[in-house]
């Protein structure tokens, strides 16, 4: 029997926690920036210094949710990378 092996490289993602400028990333890197609370992963390779607002290297999470209470709070980017809050008062 022939064995096929083939190299995928990375397939899992990796939590790194909150994002520095200052830090070289690798591909499908799960980061978020503690300013706007938005989640983003690597597309690639991220060398230091790169901004993550840089859409070459990092796609944005579409919505983060933070629940207090009865209150959710989400978070969403337009397509021109503006932050948009939403807040949802859940009425049990």
């Amino acid at each position: 029997m022939n064995e096929l092996i083939k190299v995928l490289g990375k397939v899992v993602p990796t939590r790194e926690g909150e994002w520095k400028r200052d830090k070289a990333y690798e591909d499908l890197s799960m980061v978020y920036d503690k300013d706007t609370l938005v989640s983003y992963i690597s597309r690639k390779y991220v060398p230091e210094g790169v901004n993550i607002t840089n859409r070459e290297y990092w796609q944005p999470q579409n919505v983060i949710g933070i629940a207090d209470n009865n209150i959710i709070v989400i978070n969403d980017t337009t397509e021109s990378g503006s932050l948009v809050s939403y807040t949802l008062d859940i009425q049990f």
